[in-house]
């Protein structure tokens, strides 16, 4: 049965985030999100109950932590808005538990994973395009189907690429320097004159999962295990070894906070294991502390 009501109640709930400065994609992820609950629910939206949507959480458990704390968050700000304008007597989810999302470690695609992958693809494969500005620029998948050719400043000095709030998670603007390497690889993509830079096959902008899938079947198919997202892991690992600045690696991530950027950035392995080894142990010749 349809429910128009709380269709009416998405429809505006997500013009009063547009209107917030909440990125496109960001607008889109909420939108699902409503339309999976709709569809979960037994009753229209606007007449859930703290039991019922206590029962749709209980039904996330098989999913990752991460996950369930991006749906529960949506929903949450849904319904504390519904409140607010009036369209609910009360805000049913003031007790719906959001899981904390814990730090994962950094996992950066092995180096020669990568190189086998980018031997397997050509410069005018919009996958290895992809691979290059994740893996040398940090974008994100949403970053890269958005970006257009304006923003691609090769001719710059020094190279950058600004990613647009309008395709950055965060909705905040960042310029990222290119590497020669970079810019020789965008050069040779023959990338289009203006517009979309990487634009689907109907002109329009290409969608940031098909994007993230193209990549991570490539990827597989070429025997590692890794996905898209760890070239964003590999850049942020490389610079931060090279610079030791986890404050400017956070800055060419557009990450609101360094304890973010530091579950992107490992450190150096090999570094870690001449540390440890040049521990002090029993019978090194330094003098011994006074008892």
């Amino acid at each position: 049965m349809a429910d128009t009501a709380g269709d009416k109640a998405v429809t505006a709930h997500l013009r009063h985030i547009r209107n917030e400065g909440k990125a496109e994609h960001t607008i889109k992820g909420r939108e699902l999100t409503m339309k999976r609950l709709a569809r979960a629910l037994p009753v229209p939206l606007l007449d859930a109950t703290a039991d019922d949507l206590y029962a749709w959480r209980d039904g996330l458990t098989h999913l990752k932590g991460s996950t369930v704390a991006c749906y529960a968050s949506a929903v949450i700000a849904f319904y504390r808005w519904a409140a607010k304008q009036g369209l609910i007597p009360a805000d049913p989810t003031t007790d719906l538990p959001v899981p904390p999302v814990r730090r994962r470690s950094p996992r950066p695609i092995p180096e020669a994973d990568l190189m086998l992958a980018l031997a397997h693809t050509t410069p005018a494969m919009r996958v290895r395009q992809a691979m290059v500005l994740g893996g040398w620029a940090g974008l994100r998948s949403c970053e890269i189907a958005g970006l257009r050719v304006e923003n691609l400043r090769l001719r710059d000095t020094p190279p950058v690429v600004i990613v647009s709030r309008e395709s950055s998670k965060g909705a905040h603007e960042r310029v990222v320097e290119l590497s020669p390497f970079v810019v020789a690889e965008m050069e040779a993509a023959k990338l289009p004159s203006h517009g979309l830079a990487f634009p689907a096959a109907n002109g329009g902008q290409l969608s940031a999962n098909f994007l993230c899938h193209q990549v991570n079947d490539h990827l597989h198919a070429c025997g590692t295990a890794s996905t898209f997202h760890c070239l964003r892991h590999r850049f942020a690992s490389q610079l931060y070894q090279a610079t030791h600045d986890l404050r400017l690696v956070q800055e060419m991530l557009g990450h609101a906070s360094q304890s973010t950027t530091a579950g992107y950035a490992a450190f150096s392995r090999r570094g870690a294991t001449h540390a440890v080894a040049a521990l002090p142990v029993p019978g090194d010749s330094a003098e011994e502390p006074a008892a």
